[in-house]
């Protein structure tokens, strides 16, 4: 009995001693260290407190500085949409009093004696209606809107100028209206026509009218994808007045390139008639030059002129060319006095007078008509024709 009591003592001793040394780890370890733990903790929590009441300020700020800006935002547009909506209407009003003016031939006469006045016209114009097309491209505005109204006012100046000679050949120099044409042209393909009929029409008017000048045309005759885009107007289905002056564009474009010589790509007709048996059926045509020949000068009277080397391909040949004489030279101009040809000394011509060809060097042709007697030029001689 006594050695398990004495064994029972050691054991609680043991346990004791045990306790005693948890304890004074504890108390003297463990509790500074999470005092330590607690009071940086206490330190961390005071300084996000901190922060966190400082952002709370600066975003507070930041709402009120948004507020302010939103609100000023806002009334800056109303004034601008104000301001947009009276230079439309004055746009609209002032485009509608120039299209009207565009309506007299001596307006315009006298409107083009300013170049430069009507060049700067020109390329506001065109900024005009490449920002109306770069914004609304497939989708144009409703018919009553002030967008709308505006841009037609603004075509149809330019439409009624290139309506007469004076203002399509002023236009048709300057290549920025050219260019505006064949885009306007490739647009309206994607307008309707049930609600865009008047500008489509008013658009193949203006690629109309300056069709008629001689450059454009071979211009547009250049452009497959521009004439392409006028046949598909020519549809059943579509309005009366958009088909009209698509017709008249085709028309005019076959025109110019049969007076320029430019070869057809359609089939010919077969002649079926039998021929007499002693009948000459094909003579060759053949080139005589200028020393082998004599011709007089209403022999040149509507003959054709083939450039056979010219740095200006493009005139072909011209309808109603006339020589005129001038002591040793000659020029080939047309009935209003304007040269229809652009002579370089590097220059071959070919005249088909008939069935002969008379081959002319542009060095032996004078730059300009002369507008007076005594003011004649006199550049190169040339044996007689």
């Amino acid at each position: 009995m006594m050695g398990e009591a004495e064994k029972e003592c050691k054991q609680i001793e043991i346990a004791v001693q045990r306790h005693r040394k948890m304890l004074h780890y504890v108390t003297k370890k463990c509790v500074p260290l999470l005092e330590t733990k607690l009071k940086e903790a206490d330190e961390k929590s005071v300084a996000w407190k901190e922060r966190a009441l400082k952002a709370e300020g600066r975003v507070a700020l930041l709402e009120r500085q948004l507020e302010e800006k939103i609100n000023q935002m806002n009334n800056y547009k109303r004034l601008y949409e104000g301001q947009y909506q009276v230079m439309i209407k004055i746009g609209s009003v002032m485009g509608e009093i120039v299209w009207k003016s565009f309506k007299s031939q001596s307006n315009v006469k006298m409107l083009i004696q300013a170049q430069e006045t009507m060049q700067k016209y020109c390329a506001l114009t065109k900024g005009i209606i490449d920002s109306f097309l770069m914004a609304y491209d497939s989708n144009p505005p409703p018919l009553q809107s002030m967008e709308h109204v505006f841009v037609i006012s603004v075509l149809g100046a330019i439409t009624n100028l290139a309506a007469f000679a004076e203002g399509r050949a002023f236009l048709a120099q300057q290549e920025e209206m050219v260019q505006l044409m064949k885009k306007m042209v490739l647009s309206q393909e994607r307008w309707s026509f049930a609600h865009f009929r008047l500008l489509k029409r008013m658009v193949l008017t203006f690629a109309y009218n300056m069709s008629l000048e001689d450059p454009v045309a071979y211009f547009m005759l250049s452009e497959e994808r521009l004439v392409s885009c006028v046949l598909r107007c020519l549809s059943l289905n579509d309005p009366t007045d958009v088909v009209a002056v698509a017709v008249a564009i085709i028309y005019r474009l076959l025109s110019s390139s049969l007076q320029a010589g430019i070869p057809s790509a359609l089939p010919e007709k077969p002649d079926v008639t039998d021929p007499e048996y002693d009948k000459v059926m094909y003579v060759r045509t053949y080139k005589v030059f200028y020393g082998e020949t004599s011709l007089l000068k209403a022999d040149y009277h509507g003959a054709k002129i083939q450039i056979v080397r010219s740095k200006q391909s493009s005139v072909v040949g011209m309808k109603g060319i006339v020589v005129l004489d001038t002591k040793g030279t000659f020029k080939m101009v047309s009935k209003d006095d304007k040269l229809r040809t652009i002579p370089k000394r590097d220059s071959q011509f070919e005249v088909i007078c008939g069935d002969r060809v008379v081959t002319i060097f542009g060095k032996h042709l004078s730059a300009r008509p002369a507008e007076r007697a005594v003011k004649k030029l006199k550049i190169f001689a040339i044996p007689d024709l």
